[in-house]
C-alpha cells in the first residue's frame, strides 16, 4: 500500500532475468555436444548480465534520490551502480579484486563483445557438418574460439551463426 492506502505492485524484471538464466543454464548441460549447447550458454550469459543490470536498477531505485539524480546514476556501468549503491548504504567501497567481481566484469565484457563486435578476419579452418549436423565449423588458429557456420553457404559475417569460446 501506498502512501495514499492504494495498493501497488513493484514490477522487475529481475526474477524472470534470474529464472531465464538458470533454465538457460541447464538447457546448455543438457546440450552438451550439440547444436544448441552454445545457443543455450551464449542466452545465458546474456540473461545474467541482464540479471546484474536488473538488480543495480533495483538497487538504485530503493536509494532516497531525486528523479534527476536517478537518471544520471542510470547512466552508469553496471558495476558502478553497485559500488555507488555500497557507498551510500554503508559507506563502503566495492573491492574489484575479488574473484567473484573479475567474474561478473567477464561476463560483463562477453555480453559487449557480442552486443558491440566488429567485423575482423581471423585465419583457421573450416571443418564441414558431420552426418545430422545442420553446421559447418570454423576452427580459428589465432583467436582460439570455434565460429558455428551454415552448413548451407560459404563463410561471411550475415552468416554466422554463433560463437563458442573456448
Amino acid at each position: 500500500m501506498d502512501k495514499k492506502g492504494e495498493a501497488y505492485w513493484l514490477n522487475s524484471p529481475f526474477n524472470e532475468n534470474f529464472i531465464n538464466t538458470i533454465l538457460l543454464l541447464n538447457h546448455s548441460k543438457n546440450n552438451i555436444g550439440n547444436d544448441n549447447e552454445n545457443l543455450f550458454a551464449v542466452q545465458a550469459i546474456l540473461n545474467s548480465v541482464f540479471t546484474l543490470e536488473s538488480t543495480g536498477n533495483c538497487l538504485i531505485q530503493a536509494l532516497n534520490l531525486s528523479r534527476r539524480l536517478k537518471e544520471e546514476i542510470d547512466k552508469f556501468k553496471i558495476l558502478s551502480k553497485f559500488e555507488y549503491f555500497l557507498f551510500e548504504r554503508a559507506k563502503k567501497k566495492l573491492d574489484y579484486g575479488r574473484v567473484e567481481i573479475q567474474r561478473i566484469k567477464e561476463l560483463i565484457s562477453i555480453r559487449n563483445n557480442l552486443a558491440h563486435s566488429k567485423v575482423t578476419k581471423s585465419p583457421g579452418v573450416l571443418v564441414k557438418a558431420s552426418s545430422g549436423s545442420i553446421v559447418d565449423k570454423f576452427v580459428s588458429t589465432k583467436m582460439k574460439n570455434i565460429i558455428l557456420l551454415s552448413s548451407t553457404k560459404k563463410a561471411s559475417y550475415g552468416n554466422l551463426v554463433m560463437l563458442k569460446l573456448l
